[in-house]
């Protein structure tokens, strides 16, 4: 089970509907791989209608929590 800090059930406003394709969404808290946009970059070619999100959370990815 995953507990979510930061639900945000609010659409994302734009001034035309439509025109968003893809956005991050990133806590205040969350602190950013050197990687991150890369990896974003790279899977944005696999989304599609069949694919609602790609996400980089992971649990494992530090072995020591500050």
């Amino acid at each position: 089970m995953t507990i979510l800090q930061h639900l945000d059930l609010k659409p994302v406003a734009t001034v035309r509907p439509g025109e968003i394709t893809a956005y991050y969404k990133i806590a205040n808290d969350m602190e950013i791989a050197p990687d991150f946009f890369d990896y974003f970059e790279a899977t944005s070619t696999l989304l599609d209608k069949t694919i609602m999100a790609v996400s980089s959370w992971n649990d494992n990815g530090r072995a020591v929590c500050p």
